[in-house]
């Protein structure tokens, strides 16, 4: 029985695992606060401080020294 379980976990994980499409980070005029952790925020988060022309439902990537980048709009950032 033990095995058949790791045998279904096994296959939801090889099969079921959702494919991310790569995206380029690119630059769109954003700003991030200083001191942020290096990471992926959406928009409306309090790390982006500037989205340029970027939107809100945007996924940025951003680094310590305020630097930004947008990857895009993203689910997981939808209002």
């Amino acid at each position: 029985m033990r095995s058949i379980l790791i045998f279904l976990s096994l296959f939801a994980l090889t099969f079921a695992s959702p494919v991310l499409d790569k995206r380029a980070c690119r630059n769109v005029g954003c700003k991030c606060a200083k001191g942020t952790k290096q990471g992926q925020y959406c928009g409306i988060s309090s790390a982006v401080t500037v989205l340029g022309s970027g939107g809100i439902e945007d996924i940025y990537e951003c680094n310590s020294s305020g630097g930004c980048c947008s990857y895009g709009p993203a689910d997981k950032c939808r209002l």
